[in-house]
């Protein structure tokens, strides 16, 4: 039990520092290394939108189109 609040308080406390850590890491990045970063975790969700908003906007034109050449 004492092992397990001294553990806890520990981690409790060290949470606050957290937050200065990742931002001194991140200062010291340029802004190559940056965009890079951000870009790896989340290239493939890019990859998706870009998909999904091609075939949205595939229909919606395709639905456009239709109904003018239906009501000309």
């Amino acid at each position: 039990r004492l092992m397990y609040d001294l553990i806890a308080r520990s981690a409790l406390h060290a949470q606050a520092l957290v937050g200065i850590v990742v931002s001194d890491a991140l200062m010291r990045l340029t802004d190559e290394e940056l965009n890079r970063l951000v870009y790896d975790k989340v290239e493939q969700d890019f990859l998706w939108i870009r998909v999904n908003g091609s075939l949205v906007g595939g229909c919606i034109g395709l639905l456009l189109f239709l109904g003018t050449q239906m009501f000309r």
